[in-house]
């Protein structure tokens, strides 16, 4: 991955850190994966960006990097190290300023929101309760963070599967003392308290933020809706909506809980985070009475450590450690036992039109038989949820914290039974006598045999009959609701470095190799279809000239003389004949040829014997011409003769080698592109030569470069499943496996070996219903008609469809006994056909 700065790439900072990929982007920073060669881990690397960098933004983005450095808490992301600054170029003073914190792989609590739906009680408290610890700990720093929200919350991922809330981006945080606050007006408007609209930051604006999250958790949607024309027009604030009017599983008593931490006024809001946290959880746990902590209410501000100074518990600022509490699961149907952080709940930020105050159908929060809910436990420093505390009707025991908590009883009886012991405020049982009367006993008895006897005969006759028994007044049984849970289909695209040698699959890569074949030799031969021609030879003799005159005579180069057959002969250089001397002719002698080639050109002596070119001068040939010689063709071999017979074995040995390259692969081995083949032909003479047929061998070598698909199949499917779960959250798990597909393949570095796979992958993710889910889906159903419990049911998360059978055909509505409904998830299948490529593989060089 390369970062551009000021026209330079970027791929290493601080010569130990490697960027691997971009987390995301904002108006000031890009946040980078970085693996730390010095540490051996991936860390998160905020780089500022340059178009933005000035004095202001440079200190905000130093104070963020100085406020966490230095704080141990398991709630707050750690910073490794102060800003750093990386120099690009000496000579135009180019600098890239940039901050290393650690990587938490879970995500922010932004990406695990969906619309409308709130969490799970518990999971809602857990969440709530660890983000209340990393704000108490910030204040006890006196550090403000001033920019709460869902994207600021993270995720970090324990060894042992579970995941711990921690609080990141003090970007904008000032500090509480501070007499000016620079940037008064930044945050996120559906986050920001009125008064920081004004300017004013205060830790109450953090409490204020706090309710936000916490209304938004519960209901589904936030409380306030802002633009950014409300800068301009400052007014009285709207009260949103009850929460116990959208969400029938909330008690009442935590309306005002959140209701004071949306207070306009600061002075009326909680005094800490540990009091909002402590109220909450009190108003969850108690939702019929006050929390004991009303009394310290008033406009008098207190710190969060004189607050925790008042509960029996360690001071909230102290390191416990990074650990995770286990949440202790009870018998109460509206338990809630998974693990921190496996959240399927998600609650984006509608529009302002989305707004609504639905009620959401729920049952009611606690048992009638126990009133058990389980509440977790306000533990110092980590908030964690360690401890159970179960409420009931009946009895009641003081709490460590002098607040009355609720216990269930060891065992229900009759009221008569149960006495209170005024001394310790507990109750026992006591035994109380009833008279003796034996007729009304044996009464009693007698009718209890009686029932039992017609209760067999009725289960005898509904066992028999069968689905018959619907239709027996009187026969009770079971309705069935048949649900299809919701199902998602998951597909992605991810790019994996494939690399000679050993391969690292925590990097994304997998292991390739070069894989060579070559076929067995085969000749053929063929006969040669080439022509040529040996060219015809001219005869050659001599010319003699003679002059009777007393003048030279010059006779020009080229002069033909034609004999009486029409043979015509030439010279080539000019001829000068000398004067007669007295009575004696002058003379020469000149070599000449035919003019045209082959056997006409060869004349007897004296063929020509004729005046030449002036008067007195003549020319003759007094020897034979000779040597002329007729044009021949011949066959010769030409290179289509041989490629011809090369072609014709190349199909068969091409698939010979290439069945060969294939049986070298494992059986979890697959070529990275199509095999790459070549082939040697020689034959036995070379093109021209003079012959009527050649003999043509040929050979051919086929390389692959193989990879390992099972290892590719194992890395795709972990990257999916994590982009599943932060996509759909714990709810959702996979139906059979991650179909996975090559779609191409890109040669990064030859050199190097390093190809990269592109690797299409889907699988099908489907709703779990939980055991207390579907208790919860039974209660919100009963007594109701078959349609009006197939639109409640419809309403709910994780149904897609749905079907109702009713214990009998003279039945118009579902039992009103939990005992005589049940639930059966129809089964989903999962990716079964092999997924087609989107692109061909490609070959590349």
């Amino acid at each position: 991955m390369q970062l551009w700065r000021y026209g330079n790439a970027i791929d290493r900072l601080g010569h130990r850190y490697c960027l691997k990929g971009l987390l995301g982007s904002g108006a000031m920073a890009d946040v980078c994966l970085a693996w730390d060669e010095l540490e051996g881990r991936e860390v998160a690397i905020k780089v500022i960006k340059s178009d933005v960098l000035d004095q202001k933004t440079l200190n905000s983005f130093l104070k963020e990097a100085s406020q966490v450095v230095g704080w141990k808490h398991p709630n707050i992301l750690p910073v490794y190290e102060d800003m750093k600054l990386q120099l690009l170029d000496a000579k135009n003073g180019s600098i890239v300023p940039y901050i290393v914190m650690e990587y938490a792989r879970g995500g922010d609590l932004q990406r695990r929101l969906t619309i409308a739906h709130p969490y799970p009680l518990g999971e809602l408290l857990r969440v709530f309760g660890q983000l209340c610890s990393a704000v108490q700990y910030a204040h006890e720093h006196g550090v403000i963070h001033r920019d709460l929200k869902p994207l600021n919350i993270l995720f970090r991922q324990l060894p042992d599967g579970t995941e711990q809330v921690v609080l990141s981006d003090f970007g904008l945080s000032v500090n509480v003392d501070a007499t000016h606050h620079t940037f008064s007006q930044a945050g996120t408007l559906e986050y920001m308290a009125p008064e920081q609209f004004r300017g004013i930051v205060e830790p109450a604006s953090d409490i204020f933020a706090l309710g936000v999250i916490l209304y938004q958790l519960c209901t589904g949607q936030v409380p306030f809706h802002r633009s950014l024309a409300d800068l301009k027009h400052i007014g009285a604030q709207e009260q949103p909506p009850r929460l116990s009017s959208i969400n029938l599983l909330l008690p009442g008593a935590l309306d005002d809980v959140i209701m004071a931490a949306l207070a306009e006024d600061p002075m009326k809001r909680h005094q800490s985070a540990a009091e909002f946290w402590q109220r909450a959880r009190l108003a969850v746990l108690r939702p019929s009475q006050k929390s004991a902590l009303a009394s310290q209410s008033g406009n008098a501000r207190t710190t969060g450590s004189s607050l925790n100074a008042a509960l029996p518990m360690q001071k909230l600022g102290e390191q416990r450690g990074f650990t995770t509490e286990r949440y202790i699961p009870g018998d109460s149907a509206f338990d809630f036992p998974e693990r921190v952080g496996k959240i399927t709940r998600i609650i984006p930020i509608p529009d302002a039109g989305e707004r609504s105050t639905k009620k959401i159908p729920a049952p009611e929060l606690r048992d009638k038989t126990t009133g058990g809910i389980h509440i977790p436990a306000f533990e110092a420093g980590s908030l964690s949820m360690n401890a159970v505390v179960r409420q009931s009707h009946t009895s009641q025991a003081t709490a460590a914290d002098g607040v009355t908590m609720a216990e269930a009883p060891a065992e229900i009886g009759r009221s008569s039974d149960v006495v209170l012991d005024s001394q310790n405020g507990r109750s026992k049982s006591k035994k109380i006598s009833p008279p003796r009367q034996p007729f009304l006993v044996l009464i009693a008895t007698l009718v209890f045999l009686l029932l039992l006897v017609l209760a067999g005969i009725i289960a005898d006759v509904q066992g028999k009959l069968g689905p018959l028994a619907g239709f027996l007044p009187g026969v009770s049984g079971t309705s069935i609701v048949t649900i299809t849970p919701d199902s998602k289909v998951i597909e992605k695209v991810f790019a994996i470095d494939a690399v000679t040698g050993n391969a690292n699959a925590s990097q994304q890569q997998v292991e390739v190799r070069q894989v060579t074949a070559t076929s067995q030799a085969q000749t053929t031969t063929v006969k040669a279809t080439g022509e040529g021609q040996n060219p015809g030879v001219r005869a050659t003799g001599n010319l003699t000239f003679s002059n009777v005159t007393s003048t030279a005579v010059t006779v020009p180069a080229g002069k033909v003389f034609t004999d009486a057959h029409g043979v015509r002969v030439t010279f080539d250089a000019a001829v000068t004949i000398p004067p007669a001397n007295g009575s004696t002719p002058g003379q020469i002698d000149v070599p000449a040829y035919a003019v045209n080639a082959g056997t006409n050109g060869d004349i007897a002596a004296s063929d020509i014997a004729q005046s030449c070119c002036a008067p007195g001068v003549t020319v003759k040939n007094r020897g034979q011409f000779s040597g002329g010689q007729n044009s021949q063709n011949f066959i010769i071999v030409q290179q289509s003769d041989i490629d011809g017979a090369a072609k014709s074995l190349e199909t068969s040995l091409s698939q010979s080698a290439q069945t060969a390259l294939q049986n070298q692969l494992a059986p979890n081995e697959r070529f990275i592109s199509p095999a790459q083949c070549s082939s040697n032909v020689t034959s036995d003479v070379p093109v021209g030569s003079k012959a009527t047929e050649v003999t043509v061998t040929v050979v051919v070598e086929c390389t692959g470069r193989g990879y390992d698909q099972g290892a590719v199949q194992s890395i795709v499917a972990v990257l999916l499943s994590q982009d599943a779960e932060a996509r759909l959250g714990a709810h959702y798990s996979l139906v059979g496996n991650v179909v996975a597909v090559a779609t191409q393949a890109e040669v990064n570095n030859a050199n190097q070996g390093t190809t990269t796979l592109l690797v299409r992958a889907q699988g099908i993710w489907v709703y779990h219903f939980s055991s207390v889910e579907q208790q919860v889906l039974v209660r919100l159903i009963l007594g109701k008609s078959k349609q009006g419990a197939k639109d409640i049911l419809l309403k709910q998360v994780g149904v897609a469809k749905l079907n109702i059978q009713l214990s009998s055909n003279y039945e118009t509505k579902l039992p009103s006994d939990p005992g005589q409904v049940k639930i059966v998830v129809q089964s989903v299948s999962g990716t079964r056909e092999p997924l087609s490529p989107m692109t061909v593989p490609g070959t590349h060089p």
